[in-house]
């Protein structure tokens, strides 16, 4: 992911850009509801809702990335244990660790930026088997959504396809969730809605777009002279095709 501008000429409704001659502007909706891409060569080739998903799984078969809606969502390591599972039934921020989003590359996602360098075979939530050649999780988080939060874990990724949990903090409402990728090699992400219970498919082809105008976490804002992240409204683009 590369940071195509810093600042826009940002309306509350609207954004424009220069694109050679020609002032382009596009409305990305009361409050920023939707996420617009953009070709260069086709104009807008998708609008779909900012804050209809929660996770996104990375379809790279060779990719185990997975981000999080960092302009609502919240994620927070727990336990470097994924058989502590059914010990965290509570938000303990004296050993939360919290996980954010690379504003730079599309490959660090939250789940995936705390790996452990000194382990070749961690990859974040979890380490690569061997001898079955899949991720198995090894960690246990806390997600932060929609006023609630509940305990998450990876619990494998094998043959392209994601296998979670996701409870209230007590252990009630337990799911086991399956996202497969296969069908959208052609994107980037696949989406999943916690709230709706369902698959997303909210992007584009790969080849249909280079601009995606967005509100993401922006890693160092200074504002009254502190240093801290924050949410702001901007430009990314799609690193195959710029």
């Amino acid at each position: 992911m590369k940071l195509f501008t810093k600042i826009l000429l940002v309306s509350f409704f609207a954004t424009s850009f220069i694109k050679s001659q020609e002032i382009i502007e596009l409305s990305m909706g009361s409050s920023y509801q939707y996420d617009i891409y953009y070709s260069l060569d086709n104009g807008i080739t998708a609008f779909p809702e900012r804050e209809n998903w929660e996770l996104a799984f990375s379809t790279d078969p060779y990719d185990n990335n997975i981000r999080i809606n960092s302009s609502y969502v919240n994620l927070y390591q727990v336990s470097e244990n994924i058989e502590d599972w059914e010990k965290i039934t509570n938000f303990n921020s004296s050993i939360a660790l919290q996980l954010r989003n690379s504003n730079k590359e599309w490959e660090i996602g939250a789940f995936v930026s705390n790996f452990f360098e000194k382990n070749p075979f961690n990859y974040g939530w979890g380490n690569y088997n061997t001898e079955n050649q899949e991720i198995e999780g090894c960690r246990i988080y806390i997600i932060d959504y929609n006023n609630q939060m509940k305990k998450i874990k990876i619990n494998n990724l094998s043959n392209g396809i994601f296998n979670f949990t996701i409870a209230n903090l007590d252990g009630s409402n337990e799911e086991n969730i399956s996202v497969d990728s296969n069908p959208y090699t052609d994107k980037r992400f696949i989406y999943y809605s916690l709230i709706n219970s369902e698959i997303i498919d909210r992007e584009p082809d790969l080849n249909n777009w280079d601009l995606v105008f967005t509100r993401y976490e922006e890693e160092y804002v200074t504002l009254n002279g502190d240093t801290m992240p924050y949410i702001v409204t901007g430009v990314m683009t799609n690193q195959n095709s710029i």
